[in-house]
């Protein structure tokens, strides 16, 4: 993402900043580090609420790079696969099959492109 954000990046920001909250509060039991209650999104200091639309940025622009690289191996599976056609080895069967072992455990953790 660059330096200048778009109205509609910043929305996007903050919708999944109050969203990585929540979740964060619920798998705390809406208790702070230090057992005290969590505040509501709305009543948390901006300086706080700030940082979670940064990390929102953060997982939004580590998603894009992952997705990238994700693209990357379903398209070197897809070559190796069309070789696969003129030439028959084992290396190259191997190289599939970690391939496809890598998109498998991509897909279990619901990552998808």
């Amino acid at each position: 993402m660059s330096n200048v954000s778009t109205t509609n990046e910043i929305d996007a920001n903050v919708l999944l900043g109050k969203q990585l909250y929540d979740w964060y509060g619920d798998s705390a039991e809406w208790r702070n580090f230090l057992g005290d209650p969590m505040p509501n999104w709305e009543d948390l200091p901006e300086k706080i609420r700030t940082h979670w639309c940064c990390v929102a940025e953060k997982v939004v622009s580590s998603s894009s790079v992952l997705y990238c690289i994700i693209g990357q191996i379903k398209r070197d599976r897809d070559f190796m696969r069309t070789m696969g056609d003129t030439v028959r080895g084992r290396n190259l069967s191997l190289a599939i099959t970690k391939l496809e072992e890598a998109l498998l455990w991509l897909e279990a953790y619901k990552i998808r492109i």
